[in-house]
């Protein structure tokens, strides 16, 4: 799967809205095969199989909108709550979540739960470390990558409407850039 994402993000007091559309691909044009094979060449790996069993050529697109609201504790301790929502031909899922931040206080969100989206923002951040922890649960409607195609015969994998999602580490910032 390989997607192009554009963002919107604005904040309001102690609320952000994040608004989102993607637009990717899956199938061979996605180039998935070739990435992999080349990796494991690489590594003097197995060459991968089951690329019969590969969804097709699909273009996917995906409206996305999550509300977060920030909950400050203390200096050093924050709360997360949010609702999320996902509607198009690769995605489609209602959630919601909170998670919990402990440590040096710059001004990013906790790492998310989502396929499309890793690790934390990164504005107005500053040196330190924190502890993040939480939990997310959705319901899922649609997800391509299990349900197959939207408009062809293909693959499919039995999945489950409910789905939780459970998060906890370390990240590490240096040189209010780089993020671990």
């Amino acid at each position: 799967y390989l997607a192009m994402i554009v963002r919107n993000r604005s904040k309001n007091g102690n609320k952000i809205n994040l608004d989102e559309i993607s637009i990717g691909m899956l199938g061979e044009i996605s180039g998935g095969r070739k990435t992999m094979e080349g990796f494991h060449n690489l590594r003097d790996l197995s060459i991968p199989i089951g690329w019969e069993n590969q969804l097709k050529n699909e273009v996917t697109i995906n409206i996305l909108k999550e509300k977060i609201g920030i909950i400050e504790i203390s200096d050093n301790i924050r709360i997360e709550p949010h609702v999320i929502a996902s509607l198009g031909t690769g995605f489609s899922y209602i959630g919601g979540g909170c998670g919990v931040l402990f440590g040096s206080r710059w001004d990013s969100l906790s790492p998310r739960y989502r396929l499309q989206l890793v690790g934390s923002d990164f504005e107005n951040s500053k040196n330190g470390i924190r502890f993040f922890s939480g939990i997310e649960c959705r319901y899922l409607v649609r997800n391509i990558l299990l349900d197959g195609n939207t408009y062809v015969e293909s693959s499919q994998i039995s999945k489950e409407k409910l789905v939780y999602d459970f998060q906890t580490g370390i990240e590490l910032r240096v040189f209010s850039k780089i993020s671990m």
